[in-house]
């Protein structure tokens, strides 16, 4: 997860700058370290789980010197959603998919194996939904401008440079350009089409009741432990998706009628983009939460059942499970 975080912090805490880039490379290399000894002795791996393993990290560290040169032409980043960040994403995922398809192959009998699976799952959901993050942060930058004109959470820095980029002095306009820097259709789209599959798959794939509200309630369980936290040291906060729970719930009890594939498939991507949809609504107004585009909602919908019936396609038709 290299540069996350500190792309995090570059865009909020100043202080911290420092800290997290060395936190960030004594990762990457551990988890270098750990593929390659997984190559070297071939344990707990099959030829697919090796290639995704190898083939993430390789993505991933090839990403990194793209976005740093990236930096140098073009300036400061201050957006998750980047083409050479999406590179560092990727590629995490894509690691860890390999280590969860390793787990799920050769931890048969073991008392841990439903444990160590949500575990990973959990992982890649954070990955997946970390770009949402920058509308979930950038919320509340404008709020705190709104608070203290002037004075936000960012660094002048930061907004001296997004101001330059849309050839204005710094202002309220200019903090909102690079606090939302997508459209509003952008951040419950992706919850749909990208983390409700992801919840999706790993319900097929840990095989329990509950599997995807748990690891919903997890995530945002432990988003809510971190806020108080990061109030304390004087990091700035952010919206928790507390939307996912209502999504997560949906595909769980879907997934326990047993309806025909393509059926659950179409049911369950209406059914879960609404709720989704709803759940943003109910929170913008009862907490806090990013600008929604509601008229995404037939778009989303519309992914989440092709990917969905394509995942049923291969359990029930080719009965082919990846993970």
């Amino acid at each position: 997860m290299t540069g996350k975080v500190a792309d995090r912090v570059g865009l909020t805490a100043s202080g911290l700058t420092g800290f997290a880039p060395r936190v960030n490379l004594l990762g990457d290399g551990l988890v270098i370290l750990l593929v390659l000894f997984h190559w070297y002795t071939r344990f707990g791996v099959d030829k697919l789980t090796l290639r995704l393993m190898v083939g993430g990290i390789a993505l991933f560290v090839g990403s990194a010197p793209v976005d740093v040169i990236n930096h140098r032409i073009n300036g400061l980043d201050i957006t998750a959603w980047s083409i050479t960040h999406f590179g560092l994403y990727i590629g995490t995922g894509i690691a860890i998919a390999g280590a969860i398809r390793g787990w799920r192959l050769h931890s048969s009998g073991l008392s841990s194996r439903s444990f160590m699976l949500g575990a990973l799952w959990f992982f890649f959901l954070e990955n997946v939904l970390f770009p949402n993050q920058h509308q979930e942060y950038g919320v509340k930058e404008i709020a705190s401008w709104d608070r203290n004109p002037g004075k936000p959470y960012a660094e002048g820095e930061l907004l001296e440079f997004a101001a330059q980029q849309i050839g204005k002095p710094v202002s309220r306009d200019s903090l909102v350009h690079f606090s939302l820097p997508v459209p509003p259709w952008v951040y419950p789209l992706w919850i749909v089409a990208a983390a409700m599959l992801t919840l999706l798959i790993a319900r097929r794939s840990v095989g329990l009741r509950w599997t995807a509200t748990t690891l919903a309630l997890a995530y945002v369980a432990w988003r809510c432990v971190l806020w108080p936290l990061l109030a304390v040291a004087d990091f700035p906060t952010s919206a928790v998706p507390f939307l996912l729970l209502a999504g997560a719930l949906v595909i769980d009890v879907i997934c326990l009628i047993g309806l025909p594939w393509l059926a659950e498939a179409a049911i369950g991507a209406v059914l879960v983009t609404g709720a989704v949809y709803l759940g943003g609504y109910v929170q913008s107004y009862a907490l806090v939460a990013p600008p929604i585009g509601y008229w995404s909602a037939p778009v989303a919908a519309t992914i989440l059942f092709a990917c969905w019936a394509f995942v049923g396609a291969l359990r029930t038709r080719l009965h082919i499970e990846l993970f």
